[in-house]
């Protein structure tokens, strides 16, 4: 009896010890469903609310020659479970990004919407407003050149950090070439505060936003069309009360051809703007290019160019700089006669390269990728993104240790066509949430991160 007993006993140990989460296990997964399949269908964005309870994504979905409605979906952080739902108001709708206010209390979303102009078809930036307990939206806002007929298209928002404004960037069609529009409004009523533009006699497009943390000033990159039909990185410091424009640098890589600046970000103390996007190097080919300049003047303080192993294009995606300001983490993608991979490198806030890491999938097909996070107390980096297997593409969220780039876990979503496009990090350092598409569906995913 005693040796049953002893025996049961172990089993009923040993039957509990999966339980216990390990790192980069998958916590929970949620579908939000789409009408079809294509390639249209995208995820703009995934945010987190302060206190880590709830989870935000916004994306649009697609149906034949009916246009695409965007759509903002709440999840309970811990269970996955949905809190609520919103679509945007049109039709032909693209989601561009999301964020929450400091408080917590409110969500916001910026995209571009259809719309007529004196009868002509026409897109304007649209930005919403919601309830981020019910989901109930509170304003909406649109923004269209004075012209009337336009093409506007947003590409980024930033919140202030006292919650007071939501800022708004993008490109703008001023009827004959599009301009930089960078718009500001009133965060609790939606009213107008101002709108700056950015503009030469050609196309000039707002790529991305970022807000320094005393919440005094704004910051803006792209890409601004030179002499000729070549691109320079143009970035731009505003008065974030006044939109007054306090400084205005370009950047034109060594060979004068196609620079452009994807992501941005702001160091903790303030002192710095970080852009990362592309430079064309010889036979148009490109490098990651990485810019730091000082928040208050626009002088450059450093500029890394980054060229693969293949010695074939390279674009970096995405930027973000650790708590304590001292690394600024960049990943994209390296190509090379196997395809791509993930590429992501470590730089000292002096602009020294740390490290870099690759990940190539098990196809050595095209892997990307496309967005970067860091754990609050600043000790890990997360890449999350999409790899091709050898029968599909799954989404792939990778984990390095901060100092070192030491890979300390991997995990991938595979169910169908998936491609992972936002991350998000709780702010307890608990968990990390990617969103993208798989199949129809824009899909969630949370994985545990100890």
């Amino acid at each position: 009896m005693l040796g049953s007993l002893a025996t049961i006993a172990l089993v009923f140990v040993v039957a509990t010890q999966p339980v216990e989460a390990t790192a980069g296990t998958e916590q929970w997964v949620e579908r939000f469903p789409g009408p079809s399949v294509t390639s249209f269908n995208h995820v703009a964005g995934t945010a987190v609310s302060p206190d880590g309870s709830r989870v935000f994504v916004t994306g649009d979905l697609h149906q034949g020659a009916g246009g695409g409605t965007l759509h903002t979906i709440a999840y309970d952080s811990a269970s996955g479970a949905q809190l609520w739902a919103s679509a945007g108001p049109r039709k032909d709708d693209r989601a561009a990004g999301v964020r929450v206010s400091p408080d917590g209390s409110r969500v916001f979303v910026v995209g571009s919407t259809y719309g007529r102009d004196n009868g002509k078809v026409s897109h304007d930036y649209l930005t919403l407003a919601y309830d981020a307990v019910t989901g109930a939206r509170i304003w909406k806002k649109r923004y269209t050149h004075p012209v009337g007929y336009s093409e506007d298209l947003a590409a980024a928002l930033g919140v202030s950090p006292d919650g007071s404004t939501v800022f708004v960037t993008g490109a703008s069609d001023d009827g004959v070439f599009t301009d930089y529009a960078t718009v500001a409004y009133k965060a609790s009523t939606g009213h107008h505060l101002w709108t700056a533009r950015y503009g030469r006699p050609d196309e000039d497009a707002a790529r991305t936003l970022s807000v320094s943390p005393d919440g005094s000033r704004v910051f803006v990159s792209g890409f601004s069309i030179s002499t000729g039909t070549t691109r320079d990185i143009v970035t731009i410091g505003y008065n974030a009360a006044t939109g007054h424009e306090l400084w205005r640098t370009r950047f034109d890589g060594a060979v004068h051809r196609e620079d452009q600046a994807n992501a941005m970000a702001v160091s903790p103390d303030g002192s710095q703007v970080f852009v990362t996007g592309y430079s064309d190097r010889s036979k148009r080919l490109r490098n990651y290019v990485t810019l730091a300049y000082g928040a208050k003047t626009g002088a450059q303080r450093w500029v890394r160019d980054y060229q693969g192993p293949g010695g074939f294009n390279n674009t970096a995606k995405a930027i973000v700089v650790s708590p304590a300001g001292s690394r600024v983490f960049v990943a994209g993608y390296r190509s090379g006669y196997d395809g791509r991979d993930f590429e992501t490198l470590a730089y000292s806030f002096a602009g020294k390269r740390l490290w870099r890491r690759a990940y190539n999938g098990p196809a050595d097909d095209f892997d990307q990728a496309t967005a970067v996070g860091v754990s609050p107390a600043g000790g890990r980096v997360y890449v999350t993104g999409f790899r091709n297997d050898v029968t599909n593409r799954d989404y792939a969220t990778l984990a390095y240790r901060a100092s070192s780039g030491e890979t300390l876990w991997h995990a991938f979503y595979d169910q169908d066509k998936d491609g992972a496009s936002a991350l998000a990090v709780n702010p307890d350092g608990s968990a990390v949430y990617v969103s993208g598409m798989s199949g129809a569906d824009i899909t969630t995913v949370a994985y545990s991160t100890s």
